[in-house]
């Protein structure tokens, strides 16, 4: 499939600059636009009625990872002082980090940020191919994120305006520091709409995924020529069997976001059904003809021309069916991109 078939003229205006909440609206407002696969049409609601959609029995899989403040001044051995961006690695305390300086890092330089004796090693570009460099820290996960979380800040979208705090990047369910990031679908769900969905019968899952630098534009021409950058993720036993549950009953499973479709999708693609526990490297790339065994329905914000997330949507959606609904939405000047609304793809 080529390229510019997902492509599309994307109002400036119409990029989210900030949370909702500073527009004076609830998380739970943004709008949403639902599409309905077998009837191949669209309607237009709010986030809060995402429970009227849903049955008992039905599964709704989040992504429980919270964003770091990654951001953060080092002071750089030969270099001075630059601000670096971390991206977590669950291996022996290495992190990837990049920075906005055009001098290449040097093997072996050193690390110190202020007001701690934290230091770190620069180990050399990151084996993956990434346009990294791999950083080993001599403290403890938890000490390292409790600095940052006091000295850091969220790395920002080139589009926002202003500067806002690890909450506002956060949902309301993220624990699991690690995320470079914010996991946007999972932004619009409040307490109010989580109790609804239990009191509804519907069963909440997690799994976990640490953003990395997987959402990146497509350069080439045709879709199957891209290639996805690793990420970690984890899937817990009791996800598994909810999962395993609701797909034996004839239940739906409600995927909430790219980062959870990747992880259960590359799971079942290399392990097959029923889903298994367990964590993995995935660098599973979803676009148009793509076999999805475990997500019955999608929630997924709205997303850039040629992007590697247009491409998974379009892939669940169908691009004829997401492109008209973008469309629609652009004329009633639905917000895009992390900040912005919202879709619900249902099998109906």
């Amino acid at each position: 499939m080529e390229t510019s078939k997902l492509n599309f003229q994307l109002p400036a205006h119409l990029l989210a600059r900030q949370p909702i909440e500073r527009r004076g609206g609830e998380r739970h407002d943004s709008k949403m636009v639902v599409y309905h696969k077998r009837s191949e049409t669209v309607e237009f609601t709010s986030f809060r009625e995402i429970p009227r959609f849903l049955e008992p029995g039905d599964v709704v899989v989040i992504n429980d990872s919270r964003t770091l403040n990654a951001s953060v001044f080092a002071n750089v051995e030969d270099r001075g002082r630059v601000e670096v961006q971390l991206r977590y690695n669950p291996k022996d305390n290495i992190w990837g980090v990049s920075s906005k300086s055009r001098r290449a890092p040097r093997i072996g330089s050193k690390l110190t940020f202020d007001g701690t004796d934290i230091t770190a090693t620069m180990l050399g570009p990151d084996d993956r191919g990434l346009s990294l460099w791999m950083l080993e820290f001599d403290c403890e996960f938890d000490a390292l994120v409790a600095y940052l979380d006091e000295h850091g800040r969220p790395i920002p979208s080139l589009y926002v305006e202003g500067s806002f705090t690890n909450e506002e990047y956060n949902s309301v369910y993220a624990e699991r520091p690690g995320s470079a990031e914010m996991p946007a679908a999972g932004r619009h769900f409040t307490e109010e709409v989580l109790t609804r969905l239990r009191e509804r019968g519907v069963g909440i899952a997690y799994i976990t995924l640490h953003t990395g630098l997987s959402s990146v534009e497509i350069s080439e021409e045709h879709l199957e020529d891209h290639r996805m950058h690793a990420e970690w993720c984890q899937i817990p036993p009791e996800t598994a069997d909810m999962v395993n549950t609701a797909k034996d009953e004839g239940h739906r499973v409600l995927v909430v976001g790219t980062t959870v479709m990747r992880t259960l999708e590359s799971a079942a693609k290399e392990d097959g059904l029923p889903l298994r526990a367990g964590d993995r490297w995935t660098d599973l790339y979803i676009y148009p003809g793509f076999d999805f065994q475990v997500a019955d329905a999608f929630v997924t914000n709205f997303h850039g021309p040629r992007s590697s997330r247009i491409a998974l949507a379009s892939a669940f959606t169908g691009a004829d069916l997401l492109l008209h609904g973008y469309d629609a939405a652009i004329e009633r000047g639905l917000q895009f991109y992390e900040f912005g609304d919202t879709t619900l793809t249902l099998p109906d």
